[in-house]
């Protein structure tokens, strides 16, 4: 057994306990046929889980207790940037919240 293996080796089990990293994604398409785009493959639905708030509708609006203009809309929009978190296996991520 050489020195080098057993460093690699080392390395590779220590490796494994190590937590996810946080990934950045691109909203390709917005829900309800969510698509997000992450290090060159595209996740639809299957493969996503998404913090509820960024699954509703967001109402906005201007003045003192009247609303002078309401806006709604999705909290997400095609070309928006997402953090997620990807399970251990790789197979699901966690979409966490948008980001700018």
């Amino acid at each position: 057994m050489s020195a080098a293996w057993l460093v690699n080796f080392i390395q590779e089990q220590g490796a494994k306990l190590n937590p996810p990293s946080i990934q950045l994604g691109k909203v390709v398409s917005i829900p309800p046929n969510l698509i997000i785009q992450t290090g060159g493959q595209r996740l639809d639905r299957e493969h996503l889980l998404v913090s509820e708030h960024l699954l509703r509708s967001q109402i906005s609006g201007t003045s003192e207790g009247v609303f002078e203009q309401v806006t709604l809309g999705m909290p997400l929009g095609v070309g928006d940037t997402v953090a997620m978190l990807s399970t251990t296996d790789n197979r699901v991520y966690i979409v966490l919240c948008k980001v700018v």
